[in-house]
């Protein structure tokens, strides 16, 4: 029998020889799950106990607080485990799978039913691919891989439209034109400049140290516009939004504040928002790329932050990072006629 009820230790009457007997008792009872041949009298709500049946059988229980639960016996001479109120037949694991099926579309192909293995790749992939290669659908419509310098020429070569003047557009592709790629920048924001002043000390005379005010000019900037790329599908004759956002506005305080001395905030306007939209009117395709404007920056918090993009539809849309916007301050759109 290996249960063992530790009990209450009282240090100052239990002396080291007495404390080991009683730790190796309560380990034997911990490594034995409490073996014995009915329940431990110290069993609380949830103790797992072993009873010893017979010499070939152990049965093991968790008490319920009020009950024990058998959870299964063992044969200690076969060393099988029968789960209590029935067997668990392991025969099905690793079967092979009926009536399953990996459906693929597209650009993925190797589906089909379970039974029999399956591998997955790409339409008309290659174990040898050599750099510089891009994985896509080309003019003639077919998928594989392709060199990209091939899709970097199409794509200088491509019909686009440059938008630099913030304002709101309405894009109308002709016939022909399924997709589009597109460049998106929202507006910077604007920049906080402001004057302090302190006096310096520029040398002395009989009178003594001579000072003058000095004029500091100060400034922090506004933050990017954010900025996405991506390609949509478009329907020629369909009308879609185009927004380029215009920069935040400067704001200057001339007013020369001692060094020192409390300063109100002086900050800039946040940058305006750019966007592409489904049709403007009616059965739109909805949003399809936001890019936020930049925020201000402050006298205060410094410099402003980059821009939020926002992104409902489109593939493939991507942040571009820290934009190098070609329009300056003001937001920027680009759309390129790719097929």
């Amino acid at each position: 029998m290996a249960q063992h009820n530790i009990g209450n230790i009282d240090p100052n009457e239990t002396s080291g020889v007495e404390l080991a007997a009683l730790l190796s008792n309560h380990g034997q009872a911990v490594i034995s799950t409490n073996l014995g041949a009915g329940r431990p009298t110290y069993a609380v709500k949830g103790t797992f106990w072993v009873r010893d049946s017979s010499a070939t059988t152990l049965e093991l229980f968790i008490y319920s607080g009020t009950n024990d639960v058998l959870i299964g016996t063992i044969n200690t001479t076969t060393n099988v485990f029968t789960p209590a109120g029935g067997t668990i037949n392991l025969a099905g694991l690793g079967g092979v799978p009926t009536g399953r099926t990996i459906a693929t579309e597209a650009s993925i192909v190797g589906g089909g039913n379970l039974a029999e293995n399956r591998v997955l790749r790409l339409l008309n992939d290659s174990n040898e691919v050599p750099g510089n290669y891009y994985y896509g659908t080309n003019q003639d419509s077919i998928r594989g891989w392709f060199p990209l310098g091939e899709l970097l020429g199409r794509a200088s070569a491509a019909p686009r439209v440059l938008v630099y003047a913030p304002g709101d557009y309405t894009l109308i592709f002709p016939a022909g034109v399924k997709r589009v790629l597109f460049k998106l920048y929202g507006g910077s924001g604007g920049a906080a400049y402001w004057q302090t002043s302190e006096l310096v000390s520029v040398g002395s005379n009989e009178a003594g140290a001579v000072y003058e005010n000095r004029i500091n000019n100060n400034s922090v900037l506004g933050g990017a516009g954010a900025a996405l790329h991506g390609s949509i599908a478009v329907i020629p004759g369909v009308s879609y939004a185009l927004k380029v956002g215009s920069a935040g506005a400067d704001t200057v305080d001339s007013t020369p504040y001692a060094v020192g001395s409390y300063i109100p905030e002086v900050k800039g306007t946040k940058g305006n928002f750019s966007f592409i939209y489904g049709e403007r009117f009616t059965g739109g395709a909805g949003q399809i790329a936001f890019c936020d404007g930049g925020f201000p920056g402050s006298s205060l918090t410094g410099p402003g932050s980059k821009g939020v993009n926002t992104v409902a539809t489109g593939e493939n849309v991507t942040d571009i990072g820290p934009p190098l916007n070609p329009n300056g301050p003001n937001g920027y759109a680009e759309i390129i006629f790719w097929s």
